[in-house]
């Protein structure tokens, strides 16, 4: 299953709807979780090499889901 990611002013944006089932919860479960603090979320921006990629990081206690991006390209119409 792909999850879809939005950016928003540089930064990602995830759908409950996508995560939730990787982490074989519901949505209404994972925004519990997530609003009590029990998930916690990370973002790793590559540099050097890994410039333009995204490793997003949804983490509880029991486990650690890691999912890798890379960033879209930016327009550079005139």
């Amino acid at each position: 299953m792909k999850s879809k990611v939005e950016f928003q002013n540089g930064q990602p944006i995830v759908d409950a709807a996508d995560i939730a089932p990787l982490l074989e919860l519901d949505v209404v479960g994972f925004q519990a979780l997530m609003k009590s603090g029990k998930i916690r979320t990370g973002v790793e921006r590559g540099s050097g090499q890994d410039e333009g990629k995204l490793r997003l990081t949804f983490q509880s206690s029991q486990w650690r889901v890691r999912l890798p991006l890379k960033m879209p390209q930016r327009s550079t119409r005139r």
